[in-house]
């Protein structure tokens, strides 16, 4: 997968939601830094693959998901640290999967049945409050040893 830009191009490159649906995310990223200048940076977010929870969502959710998404492993960061000078990064959203499991268990919607981050955003004056309070349960549990790479997504900021 070859980015069309000579190198060096950007000061900066950015890919949200992205990496996860790239056969392999490595390749990709290998490009993104190749076109962004010394000192410029690759920001990305993607999900992870290791929260059990969020496994389940996607084994359920056939029909709102595509069929190539990988999420990627939190490996990753260690992969890609020989690439860049510095690497900045963080996981997000692990107890606050609990609305997933709300919509699910309590409101009995169907993940196939409404996309739930388009249920979040539709709703996120009544979710606001859970939501604040599961991020507060968030933040405490990602000092626990082992619970970042638990968190459904990755955010990363290397810089070149």
């Amino acid at each position: 997968m070859a980015i069309d830009f000579p190198d060096q191009t950007f000061d900066m490159v950015y890919a949200a939601n992205l990496l996860h649906h790239i056969p392999d995310p490595l390749v990709a990223l290998r490009e993104m830094q190749r076109v962004v200048k010394p000192g410029g940076y690759v920001c990305f977010w993607d999900p992870l693959i290791h929260n059990p929870i969020i496994n389940i969502y996607r084994r359920m959710a056939t029909q709102v998901r595509t069929p190539d998404e990988t999420p990627l492993n939190i490996k990753i960061i260690h992969q890609i640290r020989p690439l860049f000078n510095s690497i900045t990064w963080d996981t997000f959203w692990l107890a606050s999967l609990w609305i997933f499991l709300q919509f699910y268990l309590i409101e009995k919607v169907h993940p196939n049945q409404e996309r739930y981050w388009k249920k979040i955003i539709m709703e996120h004056q009544r979710l606001r409050p859970t939501y604040l309070f599961l991020e507060r349960i968030d933040r405490l549990l990602k000092y626990l040893p082992g619970m970042k790479r638990l968190a459904w997504n990755l955010a990363v900021v290397a810089q070149k």
